[in-house]
């Protein structure tokens, strides 16, 4: 008879995706140092922020200290490209509003501001490296796909077919679930900016770890998880207008002090003025049909009882076997079907 065992298979599971996402950060890091693909720090950033997330998880799976090791490295590397990531998402979008502006009186002052965008990326070139340096320097990736290769080693020996502990999943899952709808009260405030961006911040957690657990759910998850992939996206829309007002009202106040400074009066700022005035106008426009968007869309997810079918999944939750079975004696059945 197969002997199943629950820690094990939460084991490999994680010990799996650890090694996966270091292993996609790892394959970023040149191209990061490089700078020639905006998308490779892009990239390197989302397979931080899974693995880290991932650490969360792996508490009781590895060395506390270990992991609050490499949470530390990783968190590090994350911070030191979150800044870069935001200047390219901002000079991408810069760049696109100057190809349509057609009003000259609008352009000397979004070009003013997509200039400044460019410097600020531009040095930002030495804290990439150094961070990138710190990364390599920790030895950290190399440490995680070790490790998780004699882990997941270590827990498949004599035990081929696993089972996942269906209460820790469901603890897990529940935990960011419950963290996400106790968010939800700042979609009746459409100035609550605080709450919007921990709503933001839960939903990518929530994705993250019902990504993590996919093959636990089978294929019964994924719409759970498109679900909240799109919940995300209307929340960082959000938030990346909310950071382009404050980004804007701080940069014409700016601009002006520095032509007072040069000039010795504001008269000049006047040409700027126009520009920076219409792109803060159409980023506060374009927060009000995101959040109407996104509360339209949160009231569909109520009416559907998407949250109420996702509880109902977690409750129903057994323990499944993954991984390739070993081959029955002939005089026993066959074993549990495979879950892929």
């Amino acid at each position: 008879m197969m002997v199943f065992s629950t820690e094990n298979g939460i084991r490999r599971l994680l010990a799996k995706y650890l090694h996966k996402q270091a292993k996609l950060l790892a394959a970023q890091l040149n191209g990061c140092r490089l700078g020639e693909d905006v998308e490779c720090i892009h990239q390197a950033r989302v397979a931080s922020r899974r693995l880290i997330e991932g650490m969360g998880l792996s508490k009781d799976c590895f060395r506390p200290k270990q992991v609050q090791r490499w949470r530390k490295e990783i968190r590090c590397l994350t911070k030191g490209l979150g800044e870069a990531r935001d200047a390219d998402v901002q000079i991408e979008f810069i760049n696109g509003v100057l190809e349509g502006i057609s009003d000259k009186r609008l352009r000397p002052g979004i070009a003013r501001v997509a200039m400044r965008m460019r410097l600020k990326r531009k040095r930002l070139g030495p804290r990439i490296f150094k961070v990138l340096d710190q990364l390599e320097q920790s030895n950290v990736l190399t440490d995680i796909q070790q490790t998780c290769r004699n882990m997941d080693a270590k827990a498949s020996v004599g035990n081929r077919d696993v089972k996942y502990p269906a209460e820790r999943v469901r603890r897990y899952v529940l935990r960011r679930l419950d963290k996400l709808l106790t968010c939800q009260g700042s979609l009746n405030e459409p100035a609550d900016k605080k709450g919007h961006h921990q709503m933001r911040i839960a939903a990518k957690h929530l994705r993250y770890c019902l990504e993590i657990f996919k093959s636990v759910f089978g294929g019964a998850i994924n719409e759970h998880v498109k679900t909240v992939k799109t919940l995300q996206t209307l929340l960082g829309d959000l938030h990346d207008a909310d950071v382009w007002i404050d980004l804007l009202k701080a940069f014409g106040k700016q601009e002006r002090a520095r032509t007072e400074k040069y000039y010795g009066h504001a008269r000049p700022f006047r040409r700027l003025k126009w520009g920076i005035e219409h792109l803060m106008a159409d980023r506060e426009s374009h927060r009000k049909s995101v959040f109407a968007e996104l509360v339209e869309f949160w009231s569909g997810m109520d009416h559907k009882n998407v949250w109420g079918g996702l509880f109902t999944m977690l409750q129903t939750l057994s323990v499944r076997p993954t991984g390739r079975q070993s081959p029955p004696a002939r005089s026993e059945q066959s074993g549990p079907r495979q879950v892929v």
